[in-house]
């Protein structure tokens, strides 16, 4: 039994800010449960981790407060003290992180409240410059907003030279039955303008992380309840504005219950492509999954290629990700180091496990810059061991793996205690995955109604050679 103390009832408002700082910095988080193994896994998962560390004990969680101002001075040394002691990198990026201390705490003395107290940390923790690192203040009410987010238009978006392109139109979607096609351009969101969202995110995000957190509140501004409209007014192909209100319709997708009764969307698609290539594509590495992907994977043996699809993919469970690299690899491997405060190791914990019968023909990885943290390391490791070619555009940069503390306000730190690095020496935190042939997409390119990547994909596979 999970019992839990964190307060829900947070106002929108407060719940879309705590979001921004987690969706922008924190795509992964990784910790210890209580067999000692490590987990990725997005932080909207954080909770259910946080329970399962205490060894499947019950556990009451604090819950948040607006504190006294004592409080809050504890609150901050107490994130200071953590990262000067435990961050992964003794040297802390080159930080000066004493500087830091005498800059940020007369602003932290002066906090009116709890809300401004975060947001100040969360500026601090962002001098580091990587990711990882964030304060969270309520994750009961953003896990809450997010399994009630059970409805979408059907509609991927990314932000390219400036603008919210549509990437991708489900068909049978509410936005499809409207006539909408890749390469619309979105100019507002009930009411929102696009240059609203984009100067709001480019204040708060990370450092680099602005063009992922737009495209993260993007994503999260186009979902809701089942039955919700949405305004839209949006460039169609030939320019002209328009504006449409779309009806929110069950998400494609599963819900998977992640721990804990903590359930997530995930999308998972297996199918064979013109030539019998095979194509395999999902959203997340959530721990429901595998047994469909060890499915799909026996049913892709006999194809001449295939492609894995890690295209908007967040991360998730380490172990779903060791699973799938299992069924392309012959040999047992820890396909990448890890940086710890210690140094530099490999750990056993982090070995691949062939299957007895592995899919040994050519593999393409297409991935993006919504591609993020579990998804990262499973293309950066198989395109480091020349056992995948990595195609599209550069992934995000944020593969830090992550722990947890409760602070005296009865918030939460997460911080990274450790770094994937690839056998070769490649640091992939905050340089990303740099694909072998790049496919960067351009809104002429989508209105030609063709996905851009997938069809660069498909002719580098036509290409390779099946292993003899």
């Amino acid at each position: 039994m999970i019992r839990t103390g964190m307060m829900l009832n947070s106002s929108k408002d407060q719940v879309d800010e705590l979001a921004e700082t987690l969706d922008a910095a924190l795509p992964l988080c990784k910790t210890r449960g209580a067999r000692m193994k490590y987990l990725f896994c997005v932080v909207i998962c954080c909770l259910c981790l946080v329970c399962a560390a205490f060894a499947q004990t019950a556990v009451t969680l604090p819950t948040p407060v607006t504190s006294r101002p004592e409080v809050r001075q504890k609150t901050f040394e107490a994130v200071w003290q953590t990262i000067k002691d435990k961050y992964f990198d003794p040297q802390l990026n080159g930080v000066d992180w004493a500087a830091v201390r005498v800059r940020y705490e007369p602003l932290a003395q002066a906090a009116k409240d709890d809300q401004e107290l975060v947001s100040l940390l969360n500026r601090m923790l962002g001098e580091l410059r990587q990711s990882h690192s964030a304060v969270i203040a309520n994750l009961g009410a953003y896990i809450a907003r997010n399994q009630a987010a059970t409805g979408g238009l059907g509609l991927q978006t990314r932000y390219l030279a400036g603008q919210a392109v549509v990437t991708k139109v489900t068909p049978a979607s509410p936005a499809a039955r409207a006539g909408w096609q890749s390469g619309f351009v979105i100019k507002s969101i009930n009411g929102e303008t696009v240059e609203q969202l984009t100067a709001a995110k480019q204040k708060t995000a990370p450092p680099g992380g602005a063009v992922y957190a737009i495209e993260v509140a993007l994503g999260r501004a186009l979902t809701g309840k089942s039955g919700e409209t949405v305004r839209l007014e949006y460039l169609d192909a030939k320019n002209k504005r328009r504006e449409v209100t779309l009806t929110l319709a069950p998400r494609p997708g599963e819900l998977f219950d992640v721990l804990g009764g903590v359930k997530l969307y995930a999308e998972f698609e297996s199918t064979r492509l013109p030539g019998g290539f095979g194509y395999l594509r999902l959203s997340n590495f959530w721990g429901g999954l595998s047994e469909r992907l060890r499915e799909a994977m026996r049913g892709m043996k006999d194809a001449p290629g295939l492609i894995i699809d890690v295209r908007g993919n967040s991360g998730g469970d380490s172990d779903v990700a060791h699973l799938l690299m299992g069924s392309l690899l012959e040999q047992t491997i820890i396909p990448y180091q890890t940086l710890q405060r210690d140094g530099l190791k490999l750990r056993p914990e982090d070995t691949v496990t062939p299957d007895k019968e592995p899919y040994t023909g050519p593999l393409i990885v297409l991935q993006d810059g919504l591609s993020a943290s579990a998804s990262e390391v499973f293309a950066g490791a198989l395109q480091d061991l020349r056992r995948a070619v990595v195609v599209g555009s550069r992934s995000s940069g944020q593969v830090l793996g992550s722990t947890f503390s409760f602070l005296p306000n009865g918030g939460l730190l997460v911080y990274p205690i450790s770094q994937p690095v690839t056998l070769n020496g490649v640091i992939l935190e905050g340089r990303g995955v740099k694909p072998d042939v790049e496919v960067n997409l351009t809104r002429s390119l989508l209105l030609k109604k063709t996905d851009p990547q997938l069809a660069a994909a498909l002719a580098v596979l036509q290409k390779m050679k099946p292993k003899r």
